[in-house]
């Protein structure tokens, strides 16, 4: 990564960020720096932050997890046209940038010069897999003390997403194991057949333990 990466981080954890908290503690510049870089590293959605140039300024571990995926899906299509096969690395931050994540940023850029004015946040929907399903997010960032627009790129996982809402649902409304692996399916969008085939039981099974799902969160409403 740029050594820009550190003068973004500090600005990511200082900006707006240095005042007293609500409990009345305060942070000092270090402890600050530390602080918000976990929060950075502990989201759930992947996070990059590139120059114009499509370079990674900064990126926590589930941006560059993902990044990683799509470039493997890249890899995987190029070798199919090479002479021995073989996948290739990237050979600078350039490449590390997948396509598709780049076309996005493209948007944004053609953005500025064409609706200047106005704040546009283009966003995409890229297939990682059969079970990952990633929503793609770029706006400008921009930092009062420097002259250059960053790119944040967000990567929400839209079948992860859905996977832990469906394990809350479980645990809050007191889901049997059987059902909360009916329900897990049925959240990412699996139909009553294909829930069947999945779990080696019948579809007439299916529609018994979304009944009684269904019946539980009604109740744990009501009662609310």
């Amino acid at each position: 990564m740029s050594n820009l990466s550190s003068t973004v981080s500090l600005a990511l954890s200082s900006a707006n960020f240095t005042g007293s908290s609500l409990t009345g503690a305060s942070l000092t510049g270090g402890q600050s720096s530390i602080f918000f870089q976990a929060i950075f590293e502990s989201m759930m959605q992947g996070v990059l932050i590139l120059n114009d140039k499509r370079e990674i300024i900064q990126a926590n571990r589930r941006g560059q997890e993902l990044c990683d995926q799509l470039g493997r899906l890249g890899q995987d299509a190029d070798s199919s046209s090479t002479s021995n096969g073989s996948a290739r690395r990237p050979q600078n931050q350039q490449e590390a940038i997948p396509d598709a994540i780049w076309n996005v940023c493209r948007s944004l850029l053609s953005s500025r010069q064409e609706f200047p004015e106005h704040q546009v946040i283009p966003e995409e929907e890229i297939e990682v897999s059969g079970t990952t399903h990633l929503k793609v997010y770029a706006q400008w960032l921009n930092f009062a003390d420097s002259d250059t627009s960053y790119m944040l790129v967000t990567l929400e996982d839209r079948s992860e997403m859905l996977r832990n809402l469906a394990r809350w649902d479980a645990q809050r409304y007191g889901l049997t194991a059987r059902e909360a692996e009916v329900w897990l399916l049925k959240c990412q969008g699996y139909s009553y057949d294909n829930i069947a085939d999945e779990l080696y039981i019948s579809r007439n099974t299916v529609k018994k333990h979304l009944k009684s799902i269904t019946f539980k969160r009604e109740c744990s409403l009501n009662d609310q």
